[in-house]
């Protein structure tokens, strides 16, 4: 009789403990605490949660390609002062397209469609990527350089797919006038009327880059060769090297990415150093 009892009270203790994890592992907080992650910046102060849902997927595709791909399209490379063949597809018509300082966006249609065109290139390809507005693009790597596919739906009457690829570099302006550029998954430019932006508008432009998690930024680094860059995962930081448009020389650790303080450093003219933060930027 005694046992019963003793073996009855072990069950309800086993039952109501069990009972007591699940709800903690289902509460509220715990939920919002498994798809974010708090940041804390130099004085130990809690700057808020970012989302850490992947916004870079790796993805494989398999199988053999047999459509025709007789075309080439070109894009500039970040590291040299010139263009690069990203994809081979059947185009439909001539490369358009503008340039850009950061890197030339071509556009162009043709008669594959996005996942015919990833298929067709699979040997430089990574996977998906959040842009900022949202969508998704497919993230290409070639020769140390990270570009970005963009396309839409395949028009019924045409036949034709509209599509749109760049490097993804971001850009900063200099105090005499010239540009550096260096690899970054946000295309954000580096200059002060940002920050003049974000105290007449209260919109934090460098949030775009901390949409991203640490663990997506060593995705999107880990391939390019380590004289161009270097992580280190313990202090989340991220050193990336930028070229000079003008001079097209390379500077190594042009670009810090301070993650963990939420701050982009880059290197100044006179060995001073320029830092990037939301609301203000400041060189020494």
């Amino acid at each position: 009789m005694k046992k019963t009892i003793l073996f009855a009270v072990l069950a309800v203790i086993l039952i109501i403990g069990a009972f007591i994890i699940f709800q903690k592992a289902h509460s509220p907080e715990q939920q919002e605490g498994k798809n974010s992650v708090n940041y804390i910046d130099e004085n130990g102060e809690n700057v808020g949660e970012r989302t850490k849902s992947p916004q870079i997927e790796t993805l494989s595709i398999e199988g053999e390609y047999t459509k025709e791909c007789k075309d080439d399209v070109y894009v500039d490379k970040w590291e040299k002062n010139k263009e690069i063949s990203v994809l081979k597809l059947n185009l439909k018509g001539e490369v358009g397209g503008y340039y850009d300082p950061s890197g030339d966006v071509c556009e162009f249609s043709s008669l594959l469609t996005g996942e015919e065109i990833v298929q067709a290139n699979k040997d430089y390809y990574v996977g998906t990527m959040v842009l900022d507005n949202g969508d998704k693009g497919h993230l290409f790597f070639k020769d140390n350089n990270n570009y970005i596919l963009e396309y839409g739906d395949k028009d019924i009457l045409s036949g034709e797919t509209f599509c749109r690829i760049y490097n993804m570099n971001a850009r900063v302006d200099l105090e005499n006038g010239q540009w550096v550029i260096f690899q970054m998954p946000v295309r954000m430019n580096f200059e002060v009327d940002i920050v003049k932006a974000y105290k007449k508008y209260k919109r934090d432009f460098y949030e775009d880059l901390y949409h991203f998690s640490f663990v997506d930024l060593v995705e999107f680094y880990k391939r390019i060769d380590k004289k161009y860059c270097s992580i280190d995962e313990e202090n989340q930081v991220i050193r990336i090297a930028g070229r000079n448009l003008s001079t097209h020389k390379i500077t190594k650790d042009y670009a810090t990415i301070d993650y963990k303080n939420h701050r982009v450093i880059t290197k100044e003219s006179r060995g001073r150093k320029a830092y990037w933060e939301s609301d203000k930027v400041y060189i020494k």
